[in-house]
């Protein structure tokens, strides 16, 4: 690829949008100066100091932003990634992947500014191919009809609402009339041939992920992958599955509707990258929130849908209108990557479904995933005037309860099937005074040697694997030592090898006991 191609990528890049009006002229919406850059949208020099505010640094200077630099495996499509979260720009180019530098804005105020219009207000004559009907978003003047009278039975007329309220209570509706499943074989289907099928080589990959089912595969398609087989069936799959679902519903409802893939600001797979968070990221929140949001391990990617409600483009994840790129939505920070209309067109299965149902990986993607972050820095704006306050993170997590794994007493959220059951024993235990989001942060600081104790009797080591669901911390007491264990007796839960920094307590009327 030659040089001047590259700059000329660039200089597309960092235009400004095609719609918005910029009343400066700096190359800058006054909707993303407003809500995103925190400049002057009357101003084109907001600071007076020569260089206008639509500068690749100068947009910078009134907030707190975030910069990576990250290597994307195709697809990843340059020309739809610069939006009201993000700036992106090439920097190299290859044949299997695209090299990006990305300037994030966590703080962003977009979500303040969502402002409904009754839907014949916001037809706009390019909006038409988000209404359409594709291969997977599949719906038909009957989804419509059902979808419409299923709402008036809930006493909801959505011919009387705003787009963005059609929006958020369509969405709602159908995931709650829906049931999810987990079915991850989105990414393993191959479409073309005009039809649908397991891309040859992914048919192991697609076995393992398609959940605990043995549908037919024609059955299993209409309940993941086709939208109006979705509804049909009352059920959905992961992230792919449930933006493919209600897409076709929002769009039979009159909303505009398209997807957006996105991925982890880091590959968590990958510990040198977790590593630049902690050392590379001075805002104390905004580090401890990247460090709990980023997934550790395995694939790690989400995709969600944008609406285009108020004559503008919103994020909908799920049914959160407006979600932010940063947060505990969001896997901490996410980068923007692509964007389709259609499952069929996204172009994922013989890229990323065929890395990540083969088990691949090169020199230069090692991990677990197909993207990995080289770069990542932090900075607080010259002009802008934000706290930095020091984040107290928890130090004790403290058990009040614990029980057995296969109990009446496992949360419902807890899938039996989640550990095999064996000649081990198998517990839980609750942890009541931190959060979830404190405990992701505390727990893998924590000791993980435990015993069981009681007067007279052997201790029974045990220990603590597998992390945690939610607040239920999972402890494992090994089959030889599981048999010493006396039928009746109440076992008290003691922690060993602890430390002075983090440490687990144990309330006083915790007990364990072994029944017949």
């Amino acid at each position: 690829m030659t040089s001047q191609f590259l700059v000329s990528i660039v200089l597309i890049l960092t235009a400004t949008p095609a719609w918005g009006a910029d009343t400066d002229g700096d190359g800058l919406s006054d909707f993303q100066e407003t809500h995103k850059y925190f400049t002057d949208s009357a101003k084109r020099d907001s600071d007076g100091d020569g260089i206008d505010d639509g500068d690749w640094h100068e947009r910078r200077e009134y907030t707190y932003t975030i910069r990576s630099i990250v290597k994307v495996i195709r697809p990843c499509n340059p020309a739809v990634i610069n939006d009201d979260y993000q700036d992106a720009r090439v920097l190299a180019e290859t044949d299997d992947y695209v090299e990006l530098e990305v300037i994030h804005y966590p703080f962003n105020t977009n979500a303040d500014a969502i402002q409904g219009k009754m839907l014949a207000e916001n037809r706009r004559p390019e909006m038409e191919q988000f209404l359409a009907a594709g291969v997977t978003t599949n719906w038909d003047e009957q989804l419509r009809k059902d979808l419409i009278g299923e709402l008036k039975t809930k006493g909801v007329d959505i011919g009387g609402l705003t787009d963005s309220r059609i929006a958020r209570t369509v969405a709602s509706h159908l995931l709650s009339r829906g049931k999810y499943r987990y079915r991850f074989g989105t990414y393993f289907i191959d479409f073309s041939d005009g039809g649908a099928r397991v891309l040859p080589g992914l048919e192991r990959a697609f076995r393992r992920e398609q959940g605990n089912t043995d549908l037919p595969f024609t059955k299993h398609l209409q309940c993941e992958v086709f939208g109006n087989g979705m509804f049909r069936n009352k059920t959905y799959g992961t992230c792919t599955s449930t933006a493919t679902y209600l897409t076709t519903g929002l769009r039979a409802a009159g909303i505009p509707t398209r997807m957006v893939l996105a991925i982890p600001v880091i590959d968590g797979s990958d510990p040198a990258q977790v590593g630049m968070i902690g050392e590379h990221i001075s805002h104390h929140k905004v580090k401890q929130t990247l460090l709990r949001g980023v997934p550790r391990s395995g694939f790690a990617a989400h995709t969600f849908n944008e609406v285009y409600v108020g004559d503008r483009w919103t994020r909908l994840n799920y049914s959160e209108l407006g979600q932010n790129t940063y947060g505990n939505g969001a896997m901490g920070l996410l980068t923007h990557v692509h964007t389709f209309n259609d499952l069929s067109e996204a172009g994922l299965t013989k890229t990323w479904g065929w890395r990540y149902g083969r088990g691949e990986r090169d020199d230069i993607f090692q991990h677990s995933n197909p993207y990995r972050t080289t770069e990542l820095s932090d900075r607080f704006g010259i002009h802008s005037n934000i706290d930095n306050p020091v984040v107290q993170e928890p130090k004790v997590a403290r058990i009040s309860k614990a029980y057995w794994f296969f109990s009446d007493q496992r949360p419902q959220r807890i899938d039996q099937n989640a550990i095999q059951q064996n000649s081990d024993g198998h517990l839980l235990m609750h942890v009541s005074n931190v959060s979830f989001d404190d405990l992701k942060t505390l727990y893998p600081k924590l000791p993980n040697d435990f015993v069981l104790t009681a007067e007279g009797k052997p201790d029974i080591p045990a220990r603590a694997e597998r992390g945690h669901w939610s607040q239920e911390c999972y402890l494992r007491i090994p089959a030889k030592e599981f048999s010493k264990m006396e039928v009746d007796v109440p076992y008290r839960l003691q922690p060993v090898n602890q430390s002075k920094a983090h440490r687990w307590a144990v309330d006083e009327n915790v007990r364990i006991t072994r029944r017949r």
